[in-house]
């Protein structure tokens, strides 16, 4: 599942996902 074993994503990375399958989400400081 996403981001679970600590690995810090890209915006551009996270942009990527901007569609209907996909749910990314930014949380601020987390």
């Amino acid at each position: 599942m996403g981001g679970g074993d600590g690995k810090v994503f890209t915006l551009a990375e996270v942009s990527d996902h901007n569609n209907m399958k996909d749910c990314w989400l930014i949380i601020n400081g987390k």
